[in-house]
């Protein structure tokens, strides 16, 4: 696994990671904020629309509130 990957990502020197790496950590760093932020604001909404009986109407809620 860790051959492919360095196969894919040639490091620039024996000691210090490519610096491709550091900008995906911080991708999915950004990603992993984005979505917890996003999971926030729909259990926000979702208490919101629970007094609505079906569930369809409770989605379509939930995603324009995005």
């Amino acid at each position: 696994m860790t051959s492919a990957k360095n196969a894919e990502y040639p490091p620039d020197s024996d000691h210090e990671p490519p610096a491709r790496w550091l900008v995906e950590a911080q991708n999915l760093r950004l990603k992993r904020l984005k979505r917890l932020k996003r999971l926030k604001r729909l259990k926000r909404l979702k208490r919101v629309t629970r007094g609505i009986g079906s569930t369809a109407a409770a989605a379509q809620t939930r995603f324009t509130g995005l």
